[in-house]
């Protein structure tokens, strides 16, 4: 995890961490990062949580991870990274969520838009035709936070997943303006 000001005002990490309060294994009530940022919080301080994290935590239909974090937490903004985005660093082809959270004070009202639902819609085939998949509200109206194509293709065990093809621009120019 990185950690930026000194009274830790944002949180860079990862979510790997063991089951906590029930949640399925592999599913998280909360990013590690969360115990850097509740004192922060109470102290009025920014409290950001940033983490990149597969799709399945914005685009499952069942939405118990989305709800656990939304209960202490407003999104701040997410957007979808192509599936290339680390390709070059860690050879792997997946697509990703970028996601930030900005934990709420303690009987702070939730705020911001809503990213708790996901909805069957359809996305075109890697072969043609259509296919229907859960993909997360948020990324869909409007969609342009999702920074590629969006298309279905085999998933690695079968089945169909989601998947966005990289677009012409290079990832990095893509984030440095969306987060401009």
């Amino acid at each position: 995890d990185f950690l930026l000001g000194n009274e830790t005002d944002i949180v860079i990490g990862h979510h790997d961490t063991p089951r906590i309060s029930g949640l399925p294994v592999g599913y998280f009530d909360q990013p590690p990062a969360w115990r850097y940022v509740q004192r922060g919080a109470l102290y009025g301080l920014l409290a950001l949580v940033a983490f990149i994290t597969s799709t399945g935590t914005m685009d499952k239909q069942s939405s118990a991870i989305r709800d656990a974090l939304a209960a202490q937490a407003d999104l701040v903004t997410a957007y979808r990274l192509p599936s290339s985005a680390f390709k070059a660093h860690a050879g792997t082809e997946v697509t990703t969520d970028l996601i930030i959270l900005r934990k709420r004070l303690p009987d702070e009202a939730p705020a911001g838009e809503s990213w708790v639902k996901s909805i069957v819609t359809s996305i075109p085939g890697a072969k043609g035709g259509m296919e229907e998949l859960a993909v997360n509200e948020y990324f869909q109206a409007p969609p342009d936070h999702m920074l590629g194509t969006p298309v279905a293709s085999t998933k690695m065990h079968g089945g169909m997943g989601f998947m966005l093809k990289p677009n012409s621009t290079p990832i990095e120019e893509q984030l440095a303006k969306a987060l401009a």
